[in-house]
């Protein structure tokens, strides 16, 4: 949790001038962005994602109050903060909207005087879930494939990880945010709870359902993964390694023992990757 002296220290003393230019000086990034795609976090990043992400976790695990120091609430008053998340990558901008309707349903179930006004727009989380449980279900490999080992598709990448495990923490603070919503608002003993009158009586039920079906449909992108890499993981990079010009090209300082190597080396890190998707736990 950002606290209000940790905010006072931050300092972002990134070095973005350890790889050297050799592209056009017009573009100094080109050759940082070949090797590191996504955006290098910055003292923006920090700040936004403590409130869009951090905060809300710590407040469904009990861990935090909504009572407790709020970097937005400084950063705005400095006149230094956007409504979303600076400086993020495409898994935070894809998950961007389901986060802030969990923290604003955190946030009003402990304060609903102040963020009741918030659940109506936060009640088509059920939706954002479903939507993003079908796209994971047409990015699933299938069991086999009749392609050519040099067109089968790419079967790793930083950014689908990312992804997944973006949608990973998203179903575990949902998981929570239901069981708070139970606790509190739907089966809350004496004075009805200030939420009940607003939440339809079937939303936290779909909420939870949803939830689990994207958890579960993530895992199995990471099963279909694994089971392709497994499968045509090797001879796939190795067929694309010597296809065309640049195939032969790189024959000159590629043996065939040197690509046997490093396309086994790639996929035991790419089956690495994958099986820490499925040691996630919803609860």
């Amino acid at each position: 949790m950002l606290t209000a002296i940790a905010y006072a220290d931050i300092a972002d003393n990134i070095d973005r001038n350890v790889f050297p230019d050799f592209e056009v000086s017009s573009d100094p990034d080109r050759l940082l962005n070949l090797i590191v795609p996504n955006h290098i976090p910055t003292l923006q990043w920090i700040y936004d994602c403590n409130f869009n992400r951090e905060r809300a976790c710590q407040i469904l695990h009990q861990e935090a109050t909504v009572d407790d120091f709020d970097p937005i609430d400084t950063t705005q008053n400095e006149g230094d903060v956007g409504s979303v998340v600076q400086d993020g990558i495409l898994a935070e901008t894809l998950t961007q909207e389901m986060w802030a309707f969990i923290t604003k349903l955190a946030y009003a179930v402990h304060s609903p005087d102040l963020h009741e006004k918030d659940v109506p727009l936060c009640l088509s989380l059920s939706s954002r879930l479903k939507s993003a449980r079908k796209g994971c279900e047409k990015i699933r490999m299938p069991g086999d494939t009749t392609l050519d080992p040099v067109d089968e598709p790419g079967m790793c990448h930083e950014n689908m990880l990312i992804l997944s495990y973006g949608f990973l923490e998203i179903c575990r603070a949902n998981h929570k945010l239901t069981e708070l919503l139970k606790e509190k608002v739907v089966k809350s003993k004496g004075k009805p709870h200030p939420l009940k009158q607003i939440i339809p009586a079937k939303f936290v039920e779909e909420l939870e359902e949803e939830g689990a079906i994207l958890f579960a449909a993530v895992r199995d992108i990471a099963t279909s993964y694994i089971a392709l890499l497994k499968k045509r993981g090797v001879k796939a990079i190795k067929a694309q390694v010597r296809w065309g010009e640049s195939g032969e090209a790189l024959k000159l300082i590629l043996s065939d023992d040197d690509v046997e190597y490093y396309a086994k080396e790639y996929v035991d890190s790419a089956l690495e990757a994958w099986s820490g998707v499925l040691k996630v736990k919803l609860k």
